[in-house]
């Protein structure tokens, strides 16, 4: 438990994207995420009342240079710099692990996202007309191909 003056950090994230394929399943990224400024202010709305939309969907991104990884995530940021095509899926489930932990996960197919990819985001609201991003991780460029089921799970902790 923290002691009153200690500073508080607020929540965190991580990041697991696993690849599953005809040789088995493995590990492609691990990587601690950035809350960014509108999902912390997303937070505060719920625990005001003002916002209801959950966390509903996952992205992935190319940041527009698939070849490099992006610079770091900014507390700034309101959207991945640059979308793939048919990389935004709605959660496949959420749970909730632990009392203060949160975990969001969608599986790509074989069929999905089939492209090199570098970024990836979780949005709160609709796909439509405009999610709001509350999460953003960047890692080492990786091919996803035919070949692979992609699943992500990000975790949350307060």
């Amino acid at each position: 438990m923290k002691r009153l003056d200690e500073k508080f950090t607020g929540p965190s994230g991580e990041v697991l994207i696993e690849g599953f394929g005809p040789d088995g399943g493995r590990v492609l990224v691990r990587k601690a995420n950035l809350i960014v400024d509108r999902g912390r202010e997303l937070m505060a709305d719920y625990y005001g009342g003002i916002f209801s939309d959950p966390i509903a969907q996952i992205a992935l991104g190319d940041n527009g240079d698939p070849g490099n990884t992006p610079p770091p995530p900014a507390v700034g940021d309101t959207a991945l710099g640059g979308e793939i095509v048919g990389g935004r899926k709605p959660l496949g489930s959420t749970t909730r692990p632990t009392l203060l932990r949160t975990e969001f996960q969608v599986t790509y197919g074989t069929t999905e996202a089939n492209t090199t990819m570098n970024e990836a985001g979780l949005f709160a609201g609709a796909i439509a007309p405009a999610p709001i991003m509350v999460a953003r991780v960047v890692f080492a460029p990786f091919t996803k191909t035919i070949a692979l089921t992609l699943t992500i799970t990000w975790k949350i902790t307060f």
